[in-house]
């Protein structure tokens, strides 16, 4: 290699009429940086800080540090390079009175674990520049930053003291975990006092709502009969939209008068201001802890209760949410009056209406004929029986009928999605073929698929 010192560009190496070589390069380029520092005899040196860290017994990670070494300028009264220092040779050590720095420069390898614990041994502050990213062009500018100026490049690869000073910082945090640990423990048993405490009150309770229920299963049934009433307001006949019979209904342990009015005073009367959500769910268990269910049909039950709520929403009394897939179903109460809401029909057309499909329920259809005024509002139920209970039933009911057949055939065309608008247009359509209407209207009544309002009652 040639030192080229003119006057026209900046000092530095050249090989002499060869090609060069990386580790040519390398090793001029590590030449020149010891040349630096011998010459320069001073050097900027990066912090030195240390940092221990430890889990609480929250899971948290606490973390104590320390600054043993702010960012600065060392000068040396000299400098040396390739002195054996006991049983290793740094790159360079830097001398000022009785203290020393040693350095060490790399480019390609850095200084391995054997060295590491030599540099322990000797207990010098020890440092080390990284060359590694230098261009193999770079001039003496670039290669005196790297050595002298920067700091980012620089590691310490000894400290006197830190041992020392990490063990003390380890005790300080040690003591801090601990603290943190019996604070955590505390706040845990508040924690648990408070939450057997919440579950001493909800068993609390839930006790007594329990006994409640219980108090009220054993009141005769004219009793519960005049709570509701009263809770109700109910003066006169018992309103027909709170008497819904069906075989699951049957399942809840009272008489379906009784705890469809319950349900209507516990969730729906004077309730529309309240802002509550209905949840199906909450109203199921409602039902079947105040009234029990039987022979363990609690299904039934709980279809029951749907049942109904899906009536009291065709009613008008509530309102069914907007689907959504991500949440479960409810109602909102939208009218709380004893009577339900009245409702918009259009004027009744007496020409071209067609039979339609009914259902049945289980009733007697051998009541005397009654003359009806084609002025009354006749109106479908809003929920029909099964199509197999419809059907057996019907054929029970006319089976000793003059008009069997007619009456067969209309009830297996009717459905709840194929039906007249009115009941009265089906009576009609029948009454052009021979069957009296009160006959049909009367069969429709019995079978549980048409209501008279109140003031036809």
């Amino acid at each position: 290699m040639i030192a080229k010192k003119g006057t026209k560009r900046v000092w530095h190496f050249a090989h002499h009429n060869v090609i060069a070589t990386q580790s040519c390069i390398e090793t001029a380029i590590h030449a020149a940086a010891k040349q630096i520092l011998l010459d320069a005899n001073w050097i900027n040196l990066p912090e030195k800080r240390i940092t221990v860290s430890g889990r609480t017994k929250s899971g948290a990670t606490h973390t104590k540090s320390k600054l043993l070494l702010e960012p600065r300028t060392v000068r040396f009264e000299y400098c040396r390079d390739e002195v054996w220092e006991t049983n290793i040779r740094p790159d360079v050590i830097g001398y000022r009175g009785n203290r020393r720095l040693l350095v060490e420069m790399f480019f390609t390898h850095r200084v391995d674990e054997a060295k590491r614990h030599k540099l322990d041994e000797l207990n010098l502050p020890s440092i080390e520049i990284d060359l590694s990213n230098l261009k193999h062009d770079a001039d003496f500018e670039a290669v005196s930053q790297r050595v002298l100026h920067d700091v980012t490049e620089k590691e310490w690869l000894f400290y006197p003291r830190e041992k020392q000073e990490q063990a003390a910082l380890r005790n300080v945090l040690e003591r801090e975990i601990a603290q943190l640990d019996l604070k955590h423990e505390r706040q845990l048993s508040n924690q648990k006092r408070k939450q057997e405490a919440r579950q001493r009150e909800i068993e609390k309770k839930n006790k007594n709502i329990a006994d409640a229920n219980e108090r009220y299963r054993t009141l005769p049934r004219l009793e519960k009969e005049r709570l509701l009433r009263e809770s109700l307001n109910i003066t006169g006949v018992w309103p027909y939209y709170l008497n819904k019979a069906s075989e699951q209904a049957a399942a809840v342990n009272e008489l379906p008068r009784i705890w469809q009015a319950a349900l209507f005073s516990r969730f729906v009367y004077g309730k529309s201001t309240a802002g509550q959500r209905l949840q199906v769910d909450t109203i199921q268990e409602w039902v079947i802890d105040r009234f029990g269910v039987i022979d363990n049909r609690r299904y039934d039950a709980q279809t029951a209760v749907k049942q109904f709520l899906g009536y009291l929403r065709a009613c008008g009394f509530i309102a069914k949410s907007p689907y959504n897939p991500y949440e479960d179903t409810y109602y909102e109460v939208v009218h709380d009056a004893l009577t339900p809401p009245s409702r918009k029909y259009p004027k009744e057309d007496m020409r071209g209406a067609a039979p339609s499909p009914i259902v049945v329920n289980s009733a007697s259809f051998s009541s005397p004929a009654k003359v009806h005024s084609t002025s009354t509002r006749w109106l479908w139920r809003a929920s029909w029986p099964s199509r197999a209970d419809m059907l057996g039933a019907a054929g029970i009911h006319i089976e000793h009928s003059p008009h069997k057949e007619l009456l067969r055939h209309a009830i297996e065309a009717l459905s709840p999605q194929s039906r007249p608008h009115n009941p009265l247009d089906a009576a009609i359509q029948l009454e052009s073929q021979g069957v009296p209407r009160d006959v049909t209207l009367d069969f429709f009544v019995s079978l549980g698929l048409v209501l008279k309002p109140p003031r036809s009652l």
